[in-house]
């Protein structure tokens, strides 16, 4: 719910917001223009394909974008790889993550649980 109602503007000036229930959209940033990416259905010949283009190539936005279109198996693919590569390394990250946990633990045990559905309440709103 965050996320939509956040409006993020193009590099063109556009306001735009999300409207999408992919996992993707206003993710992937154009590296050519600063765009954003959309999700097309492509139909070419009987096959059907599910790519992303930049918004530039989509809608008279007045940038000049030369990014090419990106296939989504292949995106998905990419994704895949990097999460894998961040998690499968867990020496960079878990120190750290287990440090932050025990000062966590330790600063909240002074906390009511009236101060914690606060905390949760804030969080939320934010």
């Amino acid at each position: 719910m965050v996320r939509r109602r956040v409006v993020k503007t193009g590099a063109n000036g556009k306001k735009r917001s999300y409207s999408c229930n992919h996992c993707f959209p206003q993710i992937i940033i154009c590296g050519d223009c600063g765009e954003t990416f959309r999700r097309i259905h492509w139909n070419n010949r009987g096959c059907k394909y599910i790519v992303w283009r930049c918004i530039s190539k989509l809608e008279p936005t007045g940038l000049e974008c030369h990014a090419r279109t990106i296939d989504e198996l292949d995106l998905q693919e990419i994704v895949l790889t990097a999460l894998n590569e961040l998690l499968g390394d867990k020496s960079k990250y878990q120190k750290q993550l287990q440090q932050n946990i025990a000062s966590d633990i330790r600063a909240s045990s002074a906390i009511t649980t009236d101060g914690i559905d606060e905390k949760l309440m804030k969080l939320q709103r934010s």
